[in-house]
């Protein structure tokens, strides 16, 4: 079982690189310090600073032949379900099974580096006890955002695994009921999903007016929104209607993604679970088709984002522990490595609304910290070479 940060000395970290998440230049030799609650109270930089805390008699960890940055920040994805696998039968399987597999994902991703994680749904609102499960210490996990069961018609995209509302009082009142139930933002399928039945990926879920009703809604209770989206004319509504993210986002246009920076609305990127996924085999060849698609899109939609100034956050959707590969199709898309490591930790935490607490190694926020055993701003794949992981203070990896 895991430590819990409670009653822990403070802690000094010797950082051989330092990448602290503002965007700022690495530091070679910085010193972290945290206190005895996880949270970080000095970045040294100075030689004689240095010098006197890399003495300190307290719990010293030495992580000076490492690169150390930010936990990273997975803005989307599904702790109770795997890329590749049938989203059908992993919905349909015992409760237990679905346990079991997300307390694997969740170590997975945690020893990835994965600090924090934005679950954007699950069946029966189990990512509300996941949740509460991770802050008691009863599994390794990463910090868990969740939303409870995401919104979506009868007919619509995964209407299995979510809460079917139809008409726009029954939106309001499944909004209600994700929010009643302790959801920290509301998830609702705007487009259709990525295969060739209808509704297909530029289909809309739901009418304007169902739509409007909720966001709404989810804004009347403080509660952002992310949309399931690939494009098409749904992102036309939920843009207009002030939808806080996009999530998959493949096919906006660039007038939509103007629209979007304009409005300070969030793409989140989830292009690695398409890389993946387009070389396995696929159900029928249209299918594959779409799949390629998806990622050979995605380049494109990337620096139209880049270039209108939309807020970019990463996600691994059903591929768990792989964050290196959003930050590698970031890259593809126009973005520098330092760009592309930002929307992996402090633009992930500004698309959760955390970043007064995570994102970024910064006096006063918690000690969520990753320590990789190459420099990620030379090769993204250093990303997979994950050397040590703190969070809040503890270490876990």
């Amino acid at each position: 079982m895991p430590a819990k940060s409670e009653g822990q000395p403070g802690k000094t970290i010797l950082c051989g690189r330092l990448i602290d998440g503002t965007g700022r230049a690495p530091v070679d030799g910085a010193v972290v310090r945290l206190d005895a609650a996880g949270r970080i109270t000095a970045v040294l930089t100075g030689a004689r600073e240095v010098a006197a805390a890399s003495a300190s008699t307290g719990e010293v960890i030495d992580w000076s032949s490492y690169t150390v940055i930010p936990g990273l920040v997975d803005a989307h994805n599904h702790l109770g379900m795997n890329s590749g696998g049938d989203m059908l039968a992993m919905a349909t399987e015992p409760d237990v099974r679905k346990v079991i597999r997300a307390a694997a994902n969740a170590r997975v991703d945690l020893e990835s580096g994965i600090t924090t994680l934005r679950v954007c749904g699950e069946k029966a609102q189990v990512d509300l006890e996941w949740r509460a499960a991770a802050a008691d210490g009863l599994f390794f996990a990463p910090r868990l955002v969740v939303s409870g069961e995401f919104i979506c018609p009868t007919s619509g995209h995964a209407a299995f695994y979510g809460a079917n509302c139809d008409g726009p009082e029954e939106v309001r009142r499944g909004v209600r009921r994700q929010i009643a139930a302790g959801a920290d933002f509301i998830k609702v399928m705007v487009s259709g999903g990525a295969q060739e039945a209808p509704p297909g990926p530029m289909d809309p879920e739901y009418t304007p007016d169902e739509l409007r009703a909720a966001i709404d809604e989810a804004h009347r209770g403080h509660r952002r929104v992310a949309g399931h989206c690939f494009g098409g004319p749904g992102a036309d509504v939920a843009i207009e209607a002030g939808i806080d993210s996009i999530e998959h986002g493949t096919h906006l246009t660039g007038e939509q993604l103007a629209r979007m920076a304009a409005k300070g609305i969030g793409l989140v990127v989830t292009a690695g679970v398409f890389m993946v996924e387009a070389e396995l085999p696929s159900p029928t060849p249209a299918e594959r088709a779409l799949t390629v698609g998806f990622r050979d899109r995605y380049p494109e939609v990337i620096a139209q984002a880049k270039r209108a100034g939309v807020p970019l956050a990463v996600g691994g959707d059903f591929l768990h522990g792989r964050l290196d590969l959003e930050v590698e199709m970031l890259v593809k898309g126009g973005l520098t490595p330092m760009e592309a490591l930002l929307a992996a930790t402090s633009s992930g935490a500004a698309a959760l609304g955390l970043s007064k607490e995570i994102g970024s190694i910064v006096p006063g926020k918690q000690g969520d910290l990753v320590a990789l055993g190459g420099d990620p701003l030379a090769s993204w794949a250093a990303l997979r070479d994950v050397r040590g992981v703190i969070q809040r203070g503890v270490p876990r990896a």
